[in-house]
């Protein structure tokens, strides 16, 4: 019987990590892997049926430490990478939460951010398999790759015409649920004491005077630039119909698709302490940092101190209206603010490097002999089992389910296949030659079709 290799890839958020990863199973498959690609929450309960292969953590936080022991009894290797890993807004409260030592010391190799995400690690514990790799969804600003998008980015045009967009990130304030239900959340991630229920109540003060703020702001733009859309994106882990309220005229709430086109599409962006920065940056689109209620412990964060800040709204504005006058502006307005070598944060960032290929290169080390074959039927009647009888007994899993679904709503085969037709094109290969197959609800099995030469 064949050896087979088998790659596990959870998707936590759609909007922000199916591209990139679906283009991470692609590669995988051309190289021999059998890939199940898919929403989190599946593929933690199926790889019990499963052959044991690499699975691809997606935090290293106290949570993930139940999941994590469970793999490696199945025999799985886990590699543990920290999707929010670059942006914080407080050091202190990151090293403590983000990085836990038990969990950490369970995975197998874990792939850091780059330099800074490295040493923030090593500062709390020493762990020799740490990798300064980069992430696969900044590989995807690379010039490169910017043809996936185009026809987004052109039907955005074409829908809403020249627009303002503002990326907000006020999950602990305007939470799906609410600002108890954030610590609430928090407590099953992290261990909280005392002191540090007081952060958070401070934080989801500090984050309802911001809001407000931008609200205020995004009314402004609205009256000042009739021409323009101005378009709020929320974040996914916000309560989208509080912002539906202000709606008007040409100012929008709009929750859909890929970040990636909706700034490549902009006149400008707006943000507070977002990751949208960071990408609005490497795409070279004029980003700028508004922190009206400007605090240390929660505005010192990586977007801003490498995007042009301001606290006060009319000098913001300001400089919109000479970037929506003239986007070669942009340079001089850059100019006049300090920013950090972004390669000391994200590592394979120069164009002739690849994200895919180096963590690629850290699979192969790590696979090892398995002759087990997945079974599809099985899989699907063991979850569907296993789901029926969770429902039944849980019902605060029924009432998750909403948020369940903003963060991930479907994920179709034709998705799939779309992806695979545009990165076919760049990479000159033939799509054909990948087998898309449905494992179960959101989740597809992904392999090489083997020919006979």
């Amino acid at each position: 019987m064949k050896k087979q290799r088998y790659l596990y890839i959870p998707i936590e958020i759609k909007k922000r990590e199916l591209q990139a990863k679906a283009i991470l199973a692609y590669y995988a498959a051309l190289e021999g892997y059998q890939v199940i690609l898919g929403q989190s929450t599946v593929i933690e309960k199926i790889c019990k049926y499963c052959p044991a292969g690499i699975f691809l953590g997606t935090s290293i936080v106290k949570q993930h430490r139940k999941l994590f022991y469970k793999l490696k009894k199945y025999k799985y290797k886990v590699i543990g990478v920290d999707e929010e890993g670059l942006v914080y807004y407080n050091k202190e409260n990151f090293i403590k939460h983000r990085i836990n030592i038990d969990t950490l010391q369970i995975i197998d190799s874990f792939f850091a951010w780059g330099d800074h995400h490295y040493n923030l690690i090593e500062s709390k514990q020493n762990f020799n398999n740490i990798f300064k790799v980069g992430n696969i969804r900044f590989e995807l600003l690379k010039k490169k790759y910017h043809q996936l998008y185009s026809k987004d980015v052109e039907s955005i045009k074409n829908k809403y015409g020249k627009y303002i967009l503002i990326n907000t990130n006020f999950g602990a304030y305007n939470n799906f649920k609410s600002s108890n239900d954030y610590t609430r959340s928090l407590s099953n991630l992290v261990d909280l004491n005392k002191k540090d229920l007081n952060f958070y109540k401070d934080k989801i003060e500090h984050q309802r005077v911001t809001f407000e703020s931008f609200l205020d702001l995004a009314n402004e733009l609205s009256r000042l630039f009739p021409e323009h859309k101005i378009i709020i994106r929320p974040h996914p882990s916000e309560k989208i119909e509080t912002y539906k309220n202000y709606e008007k005229n040409n100012l929008m709430v709009i929750f859909e698709g890929e970040v990636i086109p909706w700034i490549l599409g902009s006149s400008c962006v707006l943000q507070q302490n977002c990751t949208t920065a960071i990408e609005a940056l490497c795409l070279g689109k004029p980003i700028f940092s508004y922190l009206p209620s400007y605090d240390e412990r929660f505005d010192g964060g990586l977007p801003n101190k490498v995007v042009p800040c301001f606290t006060d709204k009319k000098s913001l504005i300001v400089n919109i209206k000479k970037i929506i006058e003239d986007t070669n502006q942009w340079n001089e307005v850059y100019s006049h603010f300090s920013h950090s070598n972004l390669h000391d944060y994200i590592s394979n960032m120069h164009d002739e490097e690849n994200v895919f290929d180096a963590y690629l290169k850290f699979f192969n080390k790590l696979s090892f002999d398995n002759y087990k074959k997945l079974s599809i039927l099985k899989i699907r009647i063991l979850y569907n089992i296993e789901i029926a009888i969770l429902n039944l007994l849980n019902k605060e899993r029924r009432s998750n389910s909403k948020y369940i679904s903003q963060k991930f709503n479907s994920l179709t085969k034709q998705e799939l296949q779309n992806i695979y037709k545009f990165i076919s094109k760049i990479e000159n290969k033939n799509f054909d030659s990948i087998c898309i197959q449905e494992l179960t609800r959101n989740t597809f099995f992904i392999s090489k079709i083997e020919r006979n030469e």
